[in-house]
């Protein structure tokens, strides 16, 4: 399968809704917790440098993907980002 994956360019200059979109897709798609986890942190990046509607973005997702999925490396090192 050819995976399409997000640059950093679209992580940044896309609007929510569209991210969302395309994320929540990806993740469906290939269950690939891994790459999604990183692309949530990329956005809450994003919400830090000020972007006010990236808040709480995939909130229903990442929740999904950290109860019901085995526990990756990557999950492990960033279960402290999504904490709240």
């Amino acid at each position: 399968m050819n995976e399409q994956t997000l640059t950093c360019r679209q992580l940044f200059n896309l609007t929510p809704k569209t991210l969302e979109k395309r994320i929540t897709e990806y993740y469906y798609q290939t269950q690939n917790s891994s790459l999604t986890i990183k692309y949530i942190l990329t956005l809450r990046v994003r919400f830090q440098l000020g972007a006010e509607e990236f808040a709480f973005i995939l909130k229903d997702l990442v929740r999904e993907i950290f109860m019901n999925t085995k526990a990756t490396r990557t999950m492990k090192r960033f279960f402290y980002y999504f904490q709240d």
